[in-house]
C-alpha cells in the first residue's frame, strides 16, 4: 500500500460523518449519543438524490470500504509479522551480546512487554488501545 492510497483512505475517513454509525430498518444513521427514540434518531449517513443515486462523502466512504478494509488488514498483518521478526532478532541480540547494542535491545524489549500488558488490559475492558504485537 503506497502513501497515495493511505492518503485517499484518510481523506474518505475525515470527510465522513463522525461515528458511531448504526444500521436500523431504515438504513445507516450516525448516533453520537447512542440513545434510542425519536429525540436521538441521529443523522442519516447515506442519502439518495431524486434519481435514486447515493451521494456525498459518506457514500464514498461506504463504497470504498470493501476494498479499503482488506488492504488495511493486509498492511496490519505485514506490520505485525515484521514486528514479531524484529523482536525475535532483538531477543537474540539481547541474550548473546554485551555493550550498547545489547542495552538498546533490552530497553526496547522491556518497553514492548509493557505495551503488550497495557493492550491486553484495555481489551479485557472492552477497548483496545494502540497496536498489538
Amino acid at each position: 500500500m503506497n502513501e497515495q492510497e493511505i492518503a485517499g483512505i484518510r481523506a474518505r475517513c475525515e470527510a465522513a460523518t463522525p461515528e458511531p454509525w448504526v444500521a436500523d430498518s431504515f438504513g445507516i444513521v450516525s448516533r453520537p449519543n447512542m440513545q434510542t427514540g425519536p429525540a436521538s434518531w441521529g443523522t442519516r449517513v447515506c442519502l439518495w438524490d431524486r434519481g435514486g443515486h447515493a451521494t456525498g462523502p459518506d457514500t464514498e466512504f461506504i463504497a470504498h470500504a470493501r476494498s479499503d478494509v482488506p488492504q488495511l488488514l493486509g498492511e496490519l498483518v505485514q506490520a505485525r509479522t515484521k514486528n514479531e521478526r524484529l523482536i525475535g532478532i532483538l531477543k537474540t541480540v539481547a541474550e548473546g551480546h554485551d555493550g550498547s547494542v545489547c542495552f538498546l535491545a533490552q530497553e526496547f524489549l522491556r518497553a514492548e512487554a509493557g505495551r503488550g500488558k497495557r493492550n491486553r488490559r484495555s481489551r479485557a475492558g472492552g477497548r483496545a488501545e494502540g497496536g498489538d504485537q
